[in-house]
């Protein structure tokens, strides 16, 4: 959520310098009582315009938080981002009838000083980020494999609001198990009288000894942060650590607001929103279908169980992307990426995510909800369940069309690597499902149709 935030900031921020542009240079070029002599209906108009740079940018990633520090990929960004914005707002005001009054000075002179002024302010929010004063210090108690992993994540290249100070080892027999700093146990007093720290992550084996525990608990009364390396991994990946989680800890493992309220509404929402999705979709069934038809003539959906909410099977639909009986010979088998099955239309919407359309009956009837772990099939279910530790837990919530692990674009694969990084996407989801992850999900979904990204 620290990455959201900061994400958030950018995006006031870029929303604040075109606004404030905007209303200069209507000032500067219109005539000085512009603002207050345009019809009340084009003040609409005008502030749609730095949200239209927003989507534009929020296209392309321009919100990502390695953004700011690749000053040249994030110049091109801009500058695609004037282009397209410039050619829309054109194509309204001068073409479209009806359009709002806009001076042409304004439209070009808008594209030149948004770019510069905007490159500026990810410039200093890339500095101001970075400045040490802002990130927390982090100590990492443990030289393991867990140790390692979060010690990976904290690398500078990917995280900027930690910054990974080393390792503590109890004892000298630990010192070269990892490479990097590494401080003793014995050492550590001296090490925070010349060094603030700000968070200790547990990543220790077994028991800690009483000397330990006595010293975290003195660490704690002084400020400091003391968190299990689990739940650091899990805020900074967004995925479930199902490595370094005991069967005794997923005894523990609780859905997200399983209120009976928050399940009522919950159902009302996705029956409100998968029916007016269906009926807003429509339209594009035809389309859908005669692309599909003239590439590969056979039946519209394909239809097949899928596993839902507590193991129950249900029927799935979806539009039909590959060959007809694609499985006839080789039985129920995973998808490959470019799958000579899949037909060329079947690609397209595959890219576009369009053939899952259908699936929004499913919604409708209560199968499933809009966002939610991906439908698995009972023979892969059954399979990974032997294989993978903890992977019915993702069977505690129904399947979505869209999901934590979807705009992640985890690929579904025979791979079991794939599946369990898939698996902790969906856990991480289970576990942490809030309106705002929610929101970001169906932005980021909506990205994937329409820049065609879909796996």
């Amino acid at each position: 959520m620290r990455q959201l935030r900061k994400q958030l900031y950018l995006l006031i921020g870029d929303l604040f310098i075109l606004a404030l542009i905007l209303i200069f240079l209507t000032q500067l070029f219109a005539y000085p009582t512009y603002l207050a002599k345009i019809p009340g209906r084009d003040y609409l108009f005008l502030a749609a315009i730095p949200l239209m740079w927003a989507i534009i940018i929020f296209l392309q990633e321009g919100y990502s938080i390695a953004f700011p520090r690749q000053y040249v990929k994030g110049l091109r960004m801009l500058g695609q981002t004037a282009v397209l914005a410039t050619l829309a707002v054109g194509f309204i005001v001068f073409i479209l009838p009806g359009s709002p009054e806009f001076s042409r000075r304004v439209l070009l002179s808008y594209g030149v000083v948004a770019v510069a002024l905007l490159f500026a302010w990810r410039m200093v929010f890339g500095l101001v980020v970075r400045v040490p004063v802002l990130r927390e210090n982090v100590l990492v108690f443990g030289t393991g494999q867990l140790a390692l992993a979060v010690a990976k994540i904290l690398s500078p290249e990917t995280q900027i609001s930690y910054f990974f100070e080393g390792f503590v080892a109890a004892s000298p027999d630990e010192v070269s198990n990892v490479s990097g700093r590494v401080i003793l146990f014995r050492e550590i007093g001296e090490m925070l009288r010349q060094k603030r720290i700000h968070l200790i992550a547990l990543a220790h084996d077994g028991a800690l000894p009483s000397q330990q525990v006595r010293f975290l608990t003195v660490a704690r009364r002084r400020g400091i942060r003391v968190v299990r390396a689990q739940d650091l991994y899990e805020e900074l990946t967004g995925r479930f650590p199902v490595t370094w989680t005991s069967p005794a800890e997923m005894v523990f493992f609780e859905v997200q607001s399983r209120s009976f309220s928050r399940s009522v509404f919950e159902r009302l929402t996705s029956f409100a929103v998968g029916l007016a999705g269906f009926i807003v979709s429509l339209p594009l069934w035809p389309f859908i279908i005669v692309g599909q038809q003239l590439t590969s003539p056979g039946p519209v959906f394909y239809v097949s169980t899928r596993v839902g909410r507590y193991g129950q099977p249900f029927w799935c639909i979806k539009f039909r992307s590959m060959v007809p009986n694609a499985e006839k010979d080789t039985g129920v088998t995973w998808t490959k990426k470019d799958d000579p099955r899949i037909t060329k239309a079947g690609r397209w919407m595959r890219r576009t995510h369009l053939d899952e359309l259908p699936q929004l009956l499913n919604v409708i009837f209560g199968h499933m909800n809009l966002i939610g772990p991906r439908a698995e099939r009972p023979e892969f279910a059954e399979d990974l369940n032997e294989k993978i530790p903890f992977y019915e837990e993702r069977f505690l919530t129904k399947p979505g069309i869209t999901g934590w692990a979807q705009v992640n674009n985890v690929f579904s694969s025979a791979s079991l690597e794939d599946s369990k990084e898939k698996l902790e996407y969906d856990l991480y989801y289970i576990k942490n499902r809030t309106l705002v992850l929610d929101a970001l999900i169906v932005l980021e979904t909506v990205k994937i149709m329409l820049l065609g990204r879909g796996v």
